[in-house]
């Protein structure tokens, strides 16, 4: 069918001539052409074939070029659909169906979510009984959130209140304190709430902070609260103005995998415990104490240690102690840092086979290293 197509060109400046002389003069070549079918009829049609045309040099007919079929399917490009919001989400049932979803600067005032005053957030659950429910369809969820009036958070769970976002495909959270003393995190949860993100396969999770204030982590747990990413996140927190990439005070963090970035010489992961509250941190670790299977890699310290008991605290007794468990489970994962702990606390480490940790154990920390094999 291609060929009876070119068939019907022809470019009659490309035949030869034979001069006076007997010399053969090539025609022209300043023309190339090619035969496709598609399927439809309109400019969004699906190219199921298409060859190039060669002309004949006696008559300039048109003909399929042999060995150019090219039976490669090219679908035509699907219409972006974006939506942008307005307006902070809170508890209820919340379902994204555009491609591109966006917060910038969509955000409620919050008091009482964080000791250190008044907080503007994006998405929040904010006491007892208090769910969020958020369906993102694996689309993309993006929450810009720049304040320079109080502290800046992207997802807040307090006060036994629970965030809950299912399906994520695509999570970019960007939180900026600009005020004076101010802090920012792109996940917060404190006083027993609850952060879960559940990512879709092959989805992310990136996350940035940054404040003024000498007190912001990208990641935030406090007081009986956890956070939980279950899939691959990115944070990339090296050279920002924050004091942790991950900090769990007398919390719990769980991260499936991905890269956690501060910078040499700073604190990645830290876990505090304090009385009759443990601090937990699991990388790509279940709770039984298994790895994943997920890269990862990290840029910066560890650092665990039991913590003096501090307001909202303050009322708990008992062992004083937190842990960190990581698993470095591919031959591409890398932790570049130091482990800094203390007597009252614990970091188990699990390094699957090709994997690299570069750096040293602070003297007077327990650590229990575990290479692939035994």
């Amino acid at each position: 069918v291609l060929n009876a197509l070119a068939e019907k060109l022809f470019y009659t400046g490309y035949v030869d001539t034979v001069g006076e002389d007997g010399v053969v003069v090539e025609g022209e070549r300043n023309l190339s052409g090619y035969v496709k079918i598609a399927e439809g009829l309109t400019t969004a049609a699906v190219t199921k074939y298409v060859g190039d045309v060669e002309f004949n040099k006696e008559n300039g007919q048109g003909g399929l070029l042999e060995g150019s079929l090219n039976p490669e399917i090219t679908k035509p490009a699907t219409p972006v659909v974006k939506e942008e919001f307005k307006s902070a989400l809170g508890t209820g049932e919340h379902n994204f169906t555009a491609d591109k979803n966006s917060f910038n600067d969509a955000f409620e005032t919050k008091e009482d979510v964080y000791y250190g005053g008044a907080v503007d957030t994006t998405i929040s659950a904010a006491g007892d009984s208090a769910v969020t429910k958020v369906e993102v369809g694996n689309k993309e969820l993006n929450i810009g959130n720049i304040s320079a009036d109080n502290h800046a958070f992207g997802i807040v769970a307090s006060g036994s209140g629970e965030v809950v976002m299912n399906n994520v495909g695509e999570l970019n959270i960007n939180a900026q304190a600009t005020g004076e003393g101010k802090n920012a995190a792109a996940l917060y949860a404190q006083d027993g709430g609850k952060v879960e993100i559940n990512v879709a396969k092959d989805g992310i999770v990136n996350l940035a902070a940054e404040g003024v204030g000498s007190d912001s982590s990208v990641v935030n747990a406090q007081g009986g609260a956890q956070i939980t990413v279950n899939g691959m996140v990115n944070i990339d927190a090296e050279g920002k103005n924050v004091k942790n990439a991950v900090n769990a005070n007398a919390a719990t963090v769980n991260i499936g995998g991905g890269a956690i970035v501060v910078g040499e010489g700073k604190v990645a992961i830290k876990v505090e415990g304090v009385a009759g509250q443990q601090g937990v941190i699991n990388i790509n670790t279940d709770e039984d104490g298994k790895g994943k299977g997920n890269e990862v890699r990290i840029k910066g310290d560890i650092s665990t240690k039991k913590e003096v008991a501090t307001f909202r605290m303050a009322r708990m007794t008992g062992d004083q102690y937190a842990m960190a468990n990581i698993t470095l489970g591919t031959k591409e994962s890398k932790w570049e840092g130091n482990y800094l702990g203390d007597a009252n606390s614990v970091m188990n480490l699990s390094a699957e086979a090709g994997s690299e940790w570069i750096g040293d154990i602070k003297e007077g920390s327990k650590a229990n290293v575990v290479l692939a094999g035994g």
